[in-house]
């Protein structure tokens, strides 16, 4: 609190010869010092209760204040964290707040279902704040030809772009560039470190899944069932596997690919793991129904089968998710998130960069 005024200059400013309500005159006070540089752009400004203990005011009072800041566009509210100073743009004025946001989709078809419910929260979280997030859907080659350009221009009060994760090079983080708004990238497609993106930290969550059955389950070797012909980020995760089984106990790769028959390779499987009848399975896939058939031929123990799946909680059912080890890469978590840094990159004018989010492995219920 070193920052404010003397406590004389302070009570003699509030007081004000009655003219103003004390809490403009303390709203302004806050606002000459965050304009001044004595606060900083993102550090906490003192809390309520700092703010009446220094100034001998009421909490009611110091609320109001604060929030005549925050209309202003001084200060962002964090929930559970505090109050941050935005950054401020030319004549110290306060960079726009986020109202108006699209999500642009490229090469997914209309939402349904669980890829609608990320949008939904997304919308939502904005929504609680006074903003719109208006929905785009988009060919690559629509894309190419210039129709987000033609859309910003009908819609030019759009302040930022939130891109679904099909986006798949640079070349079309390129286009999106050139329209000149702040973007992030969402989803799982890795494109580059150098493109604003908001992923699920896939490669170290396999690490940890690996860690964690060669700690729970020694005695079974690791296997990994994915189907490396769809989607870019599965390949992702076959790489991220192939490298750190290798430095587990299990040393050699057991990669089973999720296609074409799935019991021939399930099989296949079972013969390399020679004096093994059966394995522990790290899996993206989201239908298990072959796996568990091949237990029930195999007749494996339901204590042996021991899986770890990596998948939107919103596509596999409770009692499916409660029977393994379960990694959830929720829609709508990561679009919620995915706004709120969007938010964050336009309201407090920080620079767009790559991000990953995490997620915790959940342990199955038979298990404790």
């Amino acid at each position: 609190m070193g920052s404010f005024e003397t406590a004389e200059k302070s009570a003699a400013v509030l007081n004000n010869g009655g003219k103003n309500p004390r809490y403009r005159a303390l709203a302004e006070m806050l606002k000459q010092q965050i304009v001044s540089g004595k606060y900083l752009a993102d550090s906490r400004i003192p809390s309520e209760h700092q703010i009446a203990a220094r100034f001998n005011v009421s909490r009611v009072t110091a609320r109001q204040a604060i929030q005549v800041v925050e209309h202003e566009g001084l200060v962002r509210r964090i929930r559970g964290s505090g109050t941050y100073v935005n950054r401020l743009g030319p004549e110290n004025r306060p960079l726009a707040k986020l109202q108006r946001a699209a999500l642009v989709r490229i090469d997914v078809p209309e939402a349904h279902g669980y890829y609608h419910k990320g949008i939904e929260s997304a919308q939502r979280w904005l929504g609680e704040r006074g903003g719109i997030l208006s929905t785009l859907y988009l060919s690559t080659s629509e894309l190419a030809g210039g129709a987000l350009t033609c859309f910003l221009r009908t819609a030019s009060d759009t302040q930022a772009l939130l891109v679904d994760g099909i986006v798949t090079d640079e070349s079309q983080a390129d286009i999106i560039k050139r329209c000149g708004l702040p973007f992030l990238v969402v989803g799982n497609f890795p494109i580059s470190r150098s493109v604003p993106q908001f992923r699920f930290a896939v490669s170290s969550m396999i690490r940890r899944g690996i860690e964690l059955l060669s700690r729970e389950r020694p005695d079974l070797p690791i296997a990994l069932l994915a189907d490396s012909k769809v989607y870019n980020y599965k390949r992702e995760i076959i790489a991220a596997y192939r490298q750190f089984v290798r430095a587990a106990s299990q040393g050699r790769p057991m990669f089973v690919e999720w296609g074409g028959d799935p019991d021939a390779t399930l099989a296949h499987c079972a013969r390399e793991c020679i004096g093994q009848p059966t394995f522990s399975v790290i899996t993206p896939e989201r239908n298990l129904a072959p796996l568990e058939q091949f237990y029930e031929t195999q007749k494996i123990a339901p204590r042996d089968r021991v899986i770890l799946q990596m998948s939107s909680p919103e596509m596999v059912t409770p009692a499916e998710r409660a029977s393994r080890y379960f990694v959830p890469l929720s829609s709508e978590r990561i679009m919620r998130e995915a706004v709120r840094v969007l938010t964050e990159m336009v309201e407090g004018g920080s620079g767009a960069h790559y991000q990953e989010l995490d997620a915790e492995i959940e342990t199955p219920s038979k298990l404790n």
